[in-house]
């Protein structure tokens, strides 16, 4: 949440990564959304109508976006891929993240 890059383990929410997909914390929701560059609301619509439970790197490729919503829904992280391949490259992305209060 801070901008850091720290192990998952100690983080209370993360976007991770494995050889082949994007990992998230379990009892978050997640959604893909179509298109570059969608925003807050459309993340939201998507995590609420379309959720997904995996994230390969084949789906959101470079200049796609999904979403990572906390199980309690109060933050919300708008990931946009920059770059991604299968294997043991790298991995970059921009995330925005928003917190709802009250």
């Amino acid at each position: 949440m801070a901008g850091r890059v720290v192990p998952q383990d100690v983080a209370a929410w993360y976007v991770g990564r494995s050889a082949t997909e994007f990992l998230v914390p379990e009892n978050s929701d997640a959604s893909i959304t179509p298109g570059a560059g969608r925003g807050l609301a459309d993340c939201v619509k998507g995590i609420e109508s379309q959720p997904v439970t995996a994230l390969p790197f084949s789906t959101p490729h470079a200049g796609r976006t999904f979403c990572v919503r906390a199980q309690d829904s109060r933050d919300i992280g708008v990931v946009t891929v920059l770059t991604a391949s299968p294997g043991e490259g790298p991995v970059k992305v921009s995330v925005d993240y928003f917190r709802r209060h009250g």
